[in-house]
């Protein structure tokens, strides 16, 4: 489904692009949940997860070759889509205002950053707006190239209690292959480690999860090493299947579904 763009009005008869930290993304079934958009779950229960993603003209400035919203993927950032989900973008303040309403009923809040100048900042900006009237525990799904080990021990200082990694690959190999060497691309293993090991070590056992996708070329022995090597630093991983989506990039024509 489509991201948007969206530009608010300015005095001056130009427009500016409806941007983080005063407007977020949130999946739609969050959107549903705190009253956004119209819509029924499949059946009846208490949806308490809420999902938010930052929002920029320029989108994620990372290239993973399997991504919708890859830098390289084909066509424009509005017409990408992003792991199957709509993700209506909202004003952030009134996006709080709900969440306070209904923390009652909330279990966890996701802000996901993505690989921009502004991410760290605007992380910060909105975890404090969250945390200023909200209690519900609150993840962040961490863009690495972003981060340093002080930026972490601040995202726990300002109120976040779990960190996520999406580091998507089982192997060094398999990520130089679909995050490093693709067009423009410019992740590194390495870093993705250090900020797993830096988290592991600020926010303690159990407190970091690596978001881990099956179907990238890796073996069965190569899942369960990684596993093995997560659980023994305890680390929780995330299994994610990868799910085909048509020209995700100029690289392959797949895309991992995560929900």
């Amino acid at each position: 489904m489509a991201i948007a763009r969206e530009r608010l009005p300015l005095a001056n008869g130009t427009e500016q692009a409806k941007s983080s930290p005063d407007w977020v993304r949130i999946s739609m079934a969050s959107a549903m949940a705190l009253g956004f958009r119209s819509g029924r779950f499949s059946r009846s229960f208490e949806f308490g997860g809420i999902n938010l993603l930052l929002n920029y003209e320029q989108g994620c400035l990372s290239d993973c070759a399997y991504c919708g919203l890859a830098r390289t993927r084909p066509g424009d950032y509005e017409d990408k889509s992003f792991i199957r989900v709509d993700w209506p973008l909202v004003e952030t303040n009134t996006f709080v205002e709900r969440m306070a309403e209904r923390q009652d009923t909330l279990t966890r809040l996701c802000i996901s950053m993505v690989t921009h100048g502004h991410a760290y900042k605007d992380t910060v900006e909105l975890t404090e707006r969250i945390r200023g009237k909200v209690a519900t525990p609150l993840s962040i799904l961490v863009a690495p190239p972003t981060l340093n080990r002080d930026r972490i021990e601040h995202f726990k200082a300002i109120g976040v209690d779990m960190i996520g990694v999406g580091l998507d690959a089982t192997t060094e190999e398999l990520f130089r292959q679909h995050r490093t060497n693709v067009p423009a691309g410019g992740l590194q293993w390495d870093k993705y480690w250090e900020v797993i090991e830096d988290s592991r070590d600020v926010f303690g056992p159990w407190k970091v999860n690596a978001h881990v996708l099956v179907g990238l070329g890796e073996t069965d022995a190569e899942i369960f090493e990684l596993f093995f090597r997560l659980c023994e630093r305890e680390i929780f991983p995330y299994l994610f299947s990868f799910n085909p989506e048509p020209a995700a990039s100029s690289s392959t024509s797949t895309t991992p579904a995560r929900s």
